[in-house]
C-alpha cells in the first residue's frame, strides 16, 4: 500500500494558474539547496512541536508499559472502526486519501501559465523525494530496531510507515494549502482535512493492532521533520510562520514564539 501512495503523487490532473503575488509554486525547487539553507530547514523542522511533542509523548508512553496497555485496549475495544480489520482497511484507505490530496493541492497552488508543466514538475518531484525518503528511513529503522508487531506478525513494528507517509503528505499539503486563492475558512476546512487524515491514519494503526502508540508517534514526527526540510530547503517556501524559541543571557531568559506574517 505505501508504494501505491508513492505513485498516487505522480497523478495527474488538468488546470492551469497563475501566481499574481509572489514566486510560482514548484519555481524554487532545487535538488542542490547548500549547506546553510539545509541547515536551517533542519533546525526548523527541529524546533517545531509537532516534531518533538510526539517524540517527547512516545518516550512518556514507556512508563509502565502504558504503550502495550493502550495498544490493547485499542485494539480490544475499536471503538471508532468496529473491528480490526475494518481499521486495517480504513489505514489505507486514508493513507491514499492523504497522497491524493497532496497532489490536488499541488497541482492547485498558483504557478505562472507559461512554466506551469516545468513548475508543477519540479514541486512534485520534491514531494516524491520526500515520500521516498520517508519510507527509505523508515525501513532502515525497522530492520535495525526489530520491534514486534502487537499481532505478532512480523518484526517491523517500529516506526510505522502509514504514519510516517501521511505526515509528510499532511505536512507539505498544508503548506500547498497556504498558496491556494480561496477564503480562510476553505484553507482551515483543507487544513482539517490534512491533519484528520494523518491522525486518523495513526489511530487505525493502533486499533487494528499492527502499531503500539509510540510506533505512529514516532512516525508521525519522523514525517512532519522531513516534510518542513523538503519545504523549505528543497522547495523553497518559507519558513512556518511560527516556531518555538528560548533565549538565554545573564539578565534572565525567555520562552516564546518568533515568525514572519
Amino acid at each position: 500500500m505505501r508504494r501505491i501512495f508513492v505513485l498516487v503523487f505522480v497523478a495527474a490532473l488538468a488546470g492551469c494558474t497563475t501566481a499574481p503575488n509572489g514566486p510560482a509554486w514548484g519555481s524554487q525547487a532545487t535538488l542542490t539547496p547548500g549547506w546553510s539553507r539545509l541547515g536551517h530547514a533542519a533546525a526548523d523542522a527541529a524546533r517545531s512541536p509537532v516534531t518533538w511533542a510526539p517524540l517527547a509523548a512516545a518516550g512518556l508512553l514507556q512508563i509502565d508499559h502504558a504503550d502495550r496497555q493502550i495498544s490493547h485496549w485499542a485494539s480490544d475495544n475499536t471503538p471508532i472502526f468496529g473491528s480490526r480489520n475494518t481499521a486495517q482497511t480504513a489505514s489505507n484507505v486514508m493513507l491514499g486519501a492523504s497522497a491524493l490530496l497532496y497532489t490536488t493541492t499541488a497541482l492547485a497552488a498558483p504557478s505562472y501559465q507559461e512554466n506551469w508543466y516545468s513548475n508543477k514538475a519540479k514541486g512534485i518531484g520534491v514531494g516524491i523525494g520526500a515520500a521516498l525518503t520517508t519510507e527509505g528511513v523508515v525501513e532502515g529503522l525497522k530492520k535495525g530496531v526489530g520491534r514486534q508487531r502487537p499481532d505478532n506478525s512480523g518484526n517491523d513494528s517500529f516506526p510505522s510507515g502509514h504514519a510516517s507517509l501521511t505526515s509528510v503528505s499532511a505536512t507539505m499539503t498544508q503548506r500547498n494549502i497556504d498558496t491556494l486563492p480561496i477564503s480562510g475558512t476553505s484553507k482551515f476546512a483543507l487544513r482539517s482535512l490534512a491533519v484528520g487524515l494523518s491522525v486518523g491514519t495513526d489511530y487505525a494503526r493502533v486499533a487494528g493492532r499492527k502499531h503500539y502508540p509510540s510506533d505512529v508517534l514516532v512516525g508521525a514526527a519522523l514525517g512532519h521533520f522531513i516534510g518542513v526540510v523538503a519545504d523549505e530547503a528543497f522547495l523553497g517556501v518559507p519558513a512556518d510562520r511560527f516556531v518555538p524559541v528560548v533565549s538565554m543571557s545573564r539578565h534572565g531568559g525567555t520562552v516564546g514564539f518568533e515568525g514572519h506574517f
